[in-house]
């Protein structure tokens, strides 16, 4: 299966997101997917991939502090851009299935999940409509 995951973004818990990613990203590799992981929110958004099994994930950047409160926003920027067009779009819209990784904020309230639902991208975890009444 060709999957894609979304980590990193824009929260307070984009280090923990990105170190979920490639967890999730090794798991799936031991079981024979193919992976592209993406950062939505990052300057380069592509992290990695595409990935086949019995390559190695290392090398993947990994903070220990949650971004500054000033650079939040430009994330949320970053991370609307790439989920509604261009190169990042077009992979969502490719993958057989996107794997949400992505914790807090945007991740969780959703906003990513409204936007696969109307870009017509199939994806792990609840729709929309029931992660904005869990966050309320």
């Amino acid at each position: 299966m060709r999957v894609v995951i979304l980590c990193g973004g824009g929260s307070s818990e984009r280090d923990v997101s990105l170190a979920s990613g490639r967890s999730v990203t090794r798991a799936l590799l031991d079981r024979r997917h193919e992976v592209v992981l993406v950062d939505p929110a990052a300057a380069v958004p592509d992290l990695a991939g595409p990935l086949y099994p019995g390559d190695v994930v290392d090398g993947l950047t990994v903070g220990r502090e949650p971004p500054p409160r000033s650079d939040r926003h430009r994330l949320r920027r970053r991370m609307h851009a790439a989920l509604t067009g261009g190169t990042v779009l077009k992979l969502l819209r490719g993958a057989e299935l996107v794997f949400l990784a992505l914790h807090g904020g945007w991740g969780e309230d959703g906003h990513v999940q409204a936007l696969l639902e109307m870009a017509g991208v199939r994806f792990t975890g609840a729709g929309s409509g029931a992660c904005a009444a869990a966050w309320h």
